[in-house]
């Protein structure tokens, strides 16, 4: 004897990978994001700190910016 279905059966809506991955990129508006070999990374430092990695990059005759780089990803190959 079979039982009388109680639920309707509902229809499963189309998926399509490429659009959801997209979306999962873009946020909201699923807008492509280009692929990017640098990131935006903010450090909080006391000026002591700051001052002495100043006057570091002078010596050295880089930026700032790169020195933080490279102390990051020596840091980083040491694990």
């Amino acid at each position: 004897m079979t039982r009388s279905k109680t639920k309707p059966t509902v229809a499963k809506p189309l998926f399509d990978p490429a659009t959801a991955i997209r979306f999962a990129e873009g946020g909201a508006e699923g807008r492509p994001v280009a692929a990017s070999d640098e990131a935006t990374l903010v450090l909080r430092l006391d000026a002591e700190v700051f001052a002495r990695l100043t006057i570091e990059a002078a010596r050295k005759e880089k930026s700032v910016e790169h020195l933080v780089e490279r102390l990051i990803a020596k840091y980083l190959a040491k694990r």
